[in-house]
């Protein structure tokens, strides 16, 4: 398991869940540590405990980045993250 993410993951990261002065989306988020692009039609929704409490204990050093990444991994894996938007007619 990967223990140490690349500078531009860690940044994401922190932007991602308020720890830095920029922000990341939820999609930015899952394309840097999934590695996979996210299509327009798709919408990304990572539940709020994933940064309460996940990205504060990888930010403080209490979990490795290849910890965070498993449980981002995983949501993604079982489809828990992204979502088809429904085509309006």
């Amino acid at each position: 398991m990967q223990t140490k993410g690349t500078a531009e993951q860690d940044q994401t990261i922190r932007q991602w869940a308020g720890y830095d002065t920029q922000s990341a989306t939820d999609a930015q988020l899952v394309e840097t540590i999934v590695g996979e692009k996210i299509a327009e039609n798709q919408t990304v929704e990572i539940p709020s405990w994933v940064r309460g409490d996940v990205a504060k204990w990888y930010v403080s050093g209490d979990i490795t980045y290849g910890e965070f990444a498993a449980v981002i991994n995983y949501l993604y894996d079982n489809g828990l993250l992204v979502s088809e938007e429904s085509a309006e007619t």
